[in-house]
């Protein structure tokens, strides 16, 4: 199994805290590790620099020196890569660098791309896991294994509530631990079978959606007129994202029509579960340390268990 850990510059903040976390919660489950670093320039916006880049490569090649099996790899825009990493997902239709939020499209899919297993779990870096089974990962290797419809799992959403319920809406699975079946893919944690979604899904398909426009200041627009592109310097003032859907919205999508699904699972004890920040306040950045911490050590409020998104009653 590869453990394939998504990054781009703005993540560095965050980064600090929760790549060392995740490191500490999956390395020694899988065979692989891969940092995958997107240094492409998010249209709309403009970047924070070489000397940003420089800190967060330095910051993630410390965090990888400890395990033999990581590796850090930035996502390569050759044309030549980049028809490759088309061929393989999209049936060689050529891939967007971003998406209409102006967030990553190509490199979600060069990580999975550069990934040396046929198992294959993926995280956003800004995801936090409680539980620390090290057993979870083999676990859902098996259930994979045994369930031909399911193309793609993950921990559970969520610290488990008593019942084994969760907040979301979502059909309840038969399996020794609490777990539920989703129509939908998040890109922020799965485990899926790169070989069933060749053989079962199929080649996806790229699709256009509405971009999102920003005004900007003039000496910002300036600033990013050498990566601008030409809609917007034909549009002072303003930039725009590419319009193009979400990846998980098109993998979602075709997994449903191919007849798969997503299970999401507790495992056994004490499981693993996951947490995700819907919201990077100041109260998040300062909490974080802390809430890395608290997660670690299964110190969960009460109104937290059963929701995926952080609480404000775990900022503290």
């Amino acid at each position: 199994m590869t453990l394939e850990i998504s990054i781009a510059p703005r993540d560095l903040r965050h980064l600090r805290a929760t790549l060392p976390h995740q490191l500490r919660q999956w390395a020694r489950q899988v065979r692989d590790i891969v940092c995958t670093v997107d240094l492409e320039p998010t249209p709309g916006e403009v970047g924070l620099g070489t000397e940003h880049e420089r800190q967060l490569l330095d910051f993630i090649e410390d965090c990888l020196s400890p395990y033999r099996h990581g590796r850090l790899e930035v996502a390569d825009y050759s044309p030549a890569t980049r028809r490759a990493v088309a061929a393989r997902f999209f049936g060689g239709q050529p891939l967007p660098a971003k998406t209409a939020r102006a967030g990553p499209f190509y490199a979600y899919f060069f990580g999975l791309y550069v990934a040396r297993c046929e198992y294959v779990l993926h995280l956003d870096c800004d995801v936090v896991f409680g539980g620390g089974s090290q057993t979870w990962a083999s676990e859902a290797v098996a259930l994979l294994r045994e369930r031909p419809e399911v193309l793609l799992c993950g921990p559970l959403p969520g610290p488990p509530r008593t019942d084994g319920t969760i907040a979301q809406a979502a059909e309840r699975e038969p399996h020794p631990s609490p777990a539920f079946a989703f129509p939908t893919v998040t890109s922020r944690r799965f485990l899926i079978d790169l070989k069933r979604l060749e053989e079962r899904v199929g080649p996806l398909s790229v699709r256009r959606h509405t971009p999102r426009r920003t005004r900007v200041p003039l000496s910002l627009w300036l600033k990013g007129w050498g990566r601008m592109q030409l809609r917007d310097r034909l549009r002072p003032l303003t930039l725009s994202t590419l319009p193009y859907d979400l990846p998980e919205r098109l993998l979602g999508e075709a997994m449903t029509e191919a007849g798969q699904r997503r299970v999401d699972f507790l495992g056994s004890p004490p499981g693993m579960w996951s947490l995700h920040p819907p919201d990077r306040s100041e109260r998040f950045y300062e909490s974080l340390s802390r809430l890395v911490e608290r997660v670690e050590r299964g110190d969960v409020s009460d109104d937290q268990r059963g929701h995926y998104d952080v609480l404000d009653s775990m900022l503290v």
